[in-house]
């Protein structure tokens, strides 16, 4: 059925009025201002449906917070946003916290909207700091930015400020992937432009230019995830999910440098077939570090009421990141290993000398000290916790050997 024949129904929806026939008796009214107000009864019950779904997160994330408010605070565990939260799930999550804490607790929870105590800087610091650590690693292979292709699989949040950054720092964007698959250009990608027209249209487009009402789309490659994994580039950043790299297709990995951004992208048994390969690979554990470290400037910012503005954000993460690269790639580099186990055994030399300073007694009876009791209260319950600590002890010292 028509619109016109599906709306004409008399002079209150399908009749128009003018002065002379205030009525609209015997005028049948255009279709377009019916469609207006269909399209706007639809678009009244898409965000009434939205509200709903709003309201249904806000529920479980307060819900949570309710579950498990014993065992976190400002002073024992800080939970911050990951997959599928942002500022305004945390703020929520802050907030329920305060009110079963009767007080204002604003360090309870990182990642926050800048007006409920979050901090500058922190959308953008996880993908700022991986690019902080690769532009790092560049200058240490003789490399110039302007002279590196990188292909960025993962459209979040974290890929696609990894992605405007780049290409504000003169790297060629060549290829960009969400979890549909990618799009690949020679001439290099827009990140700013694609992030529009994919919240505008749910697809990434390459976009040639845009105003505020016309895109205008360029040429570009259609390429399947696992073929985006596949491709030619300089540099992969691994921004999704963990366990993309896996041994079935790290063979055909073409790459000269992984960058992992996520966690665990590469699987331990495709680590292996990398390395024989000639493949670096830039670990996640120094590389996705910028997101924790603006969550700890943020948990900083709360216990002093003193905030920091962008530009003193941006510059103590770029600090503390090139440090810690500088670091394991000296380790790294001094011991003959690959990046990530010179990430780790920087990590264990640093643990171990807490352990070392702190003496046996206090370490062996920590869980005591800190209230975090394990079930048992046994004597051989605790015999059996001390040798475990002992094992792990060994465990460590060898590790550290390499330091």
């Amino acid at each position: 059925m028509s619109y016109a024949g599906a709306i004409d129904t008399g002079p209150c929806e399908g009749r128009q009025a003018s002065p002379s026939n205030p009525t609209g008796a015997g005028k049948t009214r255009t279709k377009e201002p019916l469609i207006e107000t269909f399209v706007f009864r639809c678009t009244a019950a898409e965000k009434a449906q939205l509200r709903a779904k709003a309201e249904a997160v806000e529920r479980l994330a307060r819900g949570y917070v309710r579950a498990v408010s014993d065992f976190i605070g400002p002073d024992q565990d800080i939970p911050a946003p990951d997959v599928n939260t942002n500022a305004t799930i945390m703020g929520w999550m802050a907030d329920e916290y305060g009110q079963i804490a009767r007080a204002y607790a604003p360090d309870a929870f990182t990642g926050k909207p800048i007006e409920l105590g979050g901090s500058a800087g922190c959308q953008a610091a996880t993908g700022r700091g991986a690019l902080r650590v690769l532009r790092y690693w560049l200058s240490q292979q003789g490399k110039r930015e302007n002279e590196v292709t990188v292909a960025v699989q993962g459209f979040g949040n974290v890929g696609y400020h990894f992605a405007r950054l780049a290409v504000d720092a003169g790297i060629k964007i060549a290829g960009i992937a969400d979890s549909k698959g990618g799009i690949r250009s020679q001439e290099g990608l827009d990140p700013t432009l694609i992030m529009r027209q994919k919240r505008s249209r749910r697809e990434l487009k390459t976009m040639l230019y845009c105003d505020a009402s016309v895109c205008e789309e360029a040429d570009h490659e259609v390429l399947s995830s696992e073929a985006f994994l596949e491709q030619d580039v300089d540099v992969l950043v691994l921004a999704a999910l963990e366990g993309q790299i896996t041994k079935q297709n790290a063979a055909r990995v073409r790459a000269r440098t992984i960058l992992e951004i996520a966690n665990g992208p590469v699987t331990l048994d495709a680590d292996p077939i990398l390395r024989d390969a000639g493949i670096t690979v830039l670990p996640d554990v120094l590389c996705n570090a910028g997101g924790v470290t603006v969550s700890y400037f943020e948990w900083v910012q709360n216990r002093t009421g003193f905030y920091w503005d962008d530009t003193q954000v941006e510059a103590r993460l770029t600090d503390m990141m090139v440090r810690q690269a500088e670091q394991v790639f000296a380790l790294s580099e001094t011991h003959g290993t690959d990046l990530r186990t010179g990430a780790y055994a920087l990590a264990v030399k640093k643990d171990c000398g807490g352990y070392d300073r702190q003496g046996y007694s206090r370490v062996s009876r920590q869980w005591e000290i800190t209230g975090r009791a394990p079930p048992w209260s046994s004597a051989a319950g605790r015999a059996a916790e001390r040798s475990r600590w002992v094992l792990s002890r060994r465990s460590a010292n060898s590790a550290s050997s390499l330091t």
